[in-house]
């Protein structure tokens, strides 16, 4: 969504910060449900841009897949919903195909 120095330096920060560093080591799946939720908003917000391989198939496949995780992942859903419905009805994008071509 931004820079790729942005990216770097919130890649840098997020792996000496003690959230991420702590829950790494717990039984729960926190780590994979951070990581499900955020590629999930990362491929939603690919499509609501209109980027032509974006997908919402991908984006549902990533939020399906951290919701048997931890119920934290429902927040995301209705972000999702919210930029399929403005992509689709509102500018009128049809969906993309899995794999273009």
């Amino acid at each position: 969504m931004f820079s790729v120095w942005v990216g770097l330096a919130a890649g840098l920060l997020a792996n000496i910060e003690g959230f991420f560093v702590g829950l790494a080591r717990v039984v729960q799946y926190q780590s994979l449900v951070i990581l499900l939720g955020c590629l999930s908003i990362w491929l939603f917000y690919r499509f609501y841009r209109g980027s032509v391989e974006a997908s919402p198939l991908w984006g549902a496949v990533a939020l399906a897949a951290g919701l048997p995780c931890r119920w934290d992942m429902i927040p995301i859903a209705p972000v999702a919903i919210y930029w399929s419905f403005e992509a689709h009805v509102v500018r009128g994008r049809p969906s993309q195909a899995i794999v273009a071509g």
